[in-house]
């Protein structure tokens, strides 16, 4: 949790610096319409999640996975 609290500390300090630079929001022409400042709020609800988290509260065996995430044959 100190890491993902950390984490939102410095991207708090990125979004407040680049915000002084550009406008928000900023349309990319391959993101689309990007805002920074708005961001937070999802980082934060991010943090929260991992926050509330219970171990063993993921049934793994309802999890479809493919490709990569299928992991190894048994």
């Amino acid at each position: 949790m100190q890491h993902l609290e950390a984490a939102l500390n410095h991207w708090k300090n990125y979004v407040a610096a680049y915000t002084r630079q550009y406008v928000q929001p900023v349309q990319y022409n391959r993101a689309g319409l990007v805002d920074l400042p708005k961001q937070t709020e999802d980082v934060a609800g991010d943090v929260q999640m991992a926050r509330d988290w219970k171990p063993g509260s993921i049934d793994e065996a309802a999890i479809k996975r493919s490709g990569t995430e299928a992991g190894f044959r048994k």
